[in-house]
Parts: C-alpha cells; structure tokens; sequence
C-alpha cells in the first residue's frame, strides 16, 4: 500500500524545544533483543544533532515485523511520545524514495522530503545482516527545510560473529509520528476566569483586613 505522506504528517506536532538527551527506552515485548546495544553507534545523527533515545538492537526485519504495532501500542520508546500520536511508515531506500542511505558499514543518509515541516518526531531504522536498531529523533526542527543529510553506523546494529567488525547496512527506513502531542501543555485561564480569580483574591484581601481591624 502506497505511504499518504501528506496523511502521516499534515497533523505532525509543531512544539517548542529540542530534547537531545541520549536514552535507551525499555526492551519491546514483541520483539527479540540480539544482546548488542543500540548505544554502541559512534554516532547516529541528523544536521549534526545526535538521535534523542534508541532500541534495539532486534533480530529480524523492521518492516516484517511488529515494530510499527509495538510502536502504535506504546511498547516502544513510550516515555518519549504522547501515546495518543499515530506512527505509520514513510520511506525505505530503495528504488525512487527520497531516502537514501549507502549500503556500508558506515556513511552518510539523507533525505528531501515531499512536503515541508518544522517540527516532527520520527525514528530512523537501521538493518543490518539479521538485525535492526531504531533511533528516535523527537520534536526535530526541521525549520521548514526539506533537504537533510546525516551520519550513521551499523555498529550497534549487527557485528560479524567472526570478527567483531560491523555489517553492512541492509537498508535504512523512516517512521513518522502525527496527531497528539509530546508534551500536555498547562492550560491558560480564559480572561473571565482571570477576572474571577482577581475578584475572589480581593475578597479574601478585604475579609483578612477586617479580621485585622476588628481584634
């Protein structure tokens, strides 16, 4: 079935903030950890700005898998989206897609996307032999550039079990989070609820006067 890209991200979240604290969210049920640790990467990054939280790495194929419906349930990295956001796929590299990623140990991935942003949460999978790792990017600001490139590495992904050395890349693949929100924002009074609190705070201000006078 063909992506709706303007579908998956029309509503993305356009919030305020950059969270680049580097974290490893909890193992997904769904899944089969390899015992290789997505944090051994030398870098996973985008425009220089390194990937928020990662899991993995996972035996098997992302998109024949329940990565996406372990993400959409809330099994995967749940402290870092509203679990009221929906994920869906949006590219590969393969054939025409406006991602690319060389098929190498290591290198350099970009894509254009087909419409422009500011700001979204999506996470970059990397396959590699047997295995996958998952790397999320929340509220990036994509300032409504289209074109973006980074850095990646298959060392927390898959290694030779001969030598120790890294795998190539099998492919690379993106997943976008739309609708919700990252954050619940604090309500702002309406001005008539301001006006009421200001009237029942001089109330209470003369009531305490009062008191005041009359001991």
């Amino acid at each position: 079935m063909k992506l709706n890209f303007s579908t998956v991200l029309g509503s993305a979240l356009v919030t305020t903030g950059f969270v680049s604290m580097i974290a490893v969210a909890p193992a997904s049920a769904g899944l089969t950890l390899t015992g290789l640790s997505c944090t051994e990467t030398d870098e996973v990054s985008l425009g220089g700005v390194p990937y928020t939280a990662c899991e993995g790495a996972f035996a098997g194929n992302d998109t024949n898998s329940s990565f996406l419906d372990d993400l959409n349930s809330g099994v995967l990295f749940n402290d870092h989206y509203n679990p009221t956001q929906t994920w869906s796929f949006a590219a590969k590299n393969e054939g025409d897609s406006w991602l690319s990623a060389p098929e190498t140990t290591d290198g350099e991935w970009s894509f254009t996307l087909p419409e422009v942003l500011n700001k979204a949460t999506f996470i970059l999978n990397l396959k590699s032999s047997t295995a996958f790792s998952s790397y999320l990017f929340k509220d990036f600001d994509f300032g409504g550039v289209t074109s973006w490139s980074g850095v990646f590495d298959t060392l927390g992904v898959s290694l030779n079990p001969r030598n120790g050395n890294p795998q190539d890349l099998s492919h690379a693949s993106l997943y976008f989070a739309s609708g919700g929100g990252t954050v619940d924002p604090e309500p702002v009074p309406e001005p008539a609820t301001l006006l009421g609190l200001a009237v029942v705070g001089g109330g209470l201000s003369l009531s305490r006067r009062r008191k005041s006078t009359s001991c």
